[in-house]
């Protein structure tokens, strides 16, 4: 598996900000872009159209609820933030970890996701039915429930995660290996299974899911 390379950014460099929705309401009313910033404890719902973020650090924001038009993120990290029922459909996200995030109910449809990495998150019923994604990798993240429902996917992972119920009805599922997560009550079609990595007890859960009888 190839490394996934996190976002670039000079730490030591990033402005202090606490009030996030200040800047954010700012830069969509100037049609400026947001820049080498450090939001911290920020609480606020946010909205943003056609802007990009680069270069930035999230760190233990609570924003739920927020709406992101066509939004570019970049070389962004997400560290203890809660985002839950965002709507990120549309967005662009290239070189962004979320590091113990909270996304439950995010919608990432027809988003483009490179170069991402998600740690610790709980991302419970999110959306990312017909995105693209590449060089994308989820740890240890509890995705029970979520939709990736025809991705345009090339060379992403799952390490340790919670995909019970998930939906990947109408992606490729070849060379993916789910041999360490849970993926009981997966939705899936034939075609999607073909070339997937799995453990035995996995095997045989999916034979039973495609109405294979197994003879002992």
């Amino acid at each position: 598996m190839q490394s996934i390379i996190k976002p670039i950014l000079d730490t030591n460099k990033l402005e202090i900000i606490t009030n996030l929705k200040e800047v954010f309401d700012k830069a969509v009313e100037a049609e400026e872009d947001i820049r080498k910033k450090k939001f911290v404890n920020g609480n606020a719902s946010l909205k943003s159209s056609k802007i990009e973020i680069e270069k930035c650090m999230f760190c233990n924001c609570r924003c739920l609820n927020s709406q992101f038009e066509q939004t570019m993120f970049s070389d962004i990290l997400f560290e203890d933030c809660d985002f839950s029922n965002t709507d990120f459909s549309g967005c662009s996200f290239t070189r962004v970890s979320f590091l113990n995030c909270k996304l439950v109910g995010c919608n990432f449809t027809d988003a483009m996701l490179y170069q991402i990495y998600a740690k610790g998150c709980h991302a419970r019923y999110t959306n990312f039915a017909a995105s693209s994604l590449k060089k994308v990798k989820f740890y240890n993240t509890i995705l029970d429930s979520a939709n990736f429902q025809a991705l345009h996917a090339k060379k992403f992972y799952f390490e340790n995660c919670n995909l019970i119920s998930a939906n990947f009805f109408g992606t490729s599922l070849q060379q993916i290996d789910f041999s360490n997560s849970q993926i009981e009550g997966i939705v899936v079609g034939i075609e999607d299974v073909k070339g997937m990595i799995v453990n035995t007890m996995q095997a045989i859960e999916l034979s039973k899911l495609l109405g294979i009888k197994i003879r002992e």
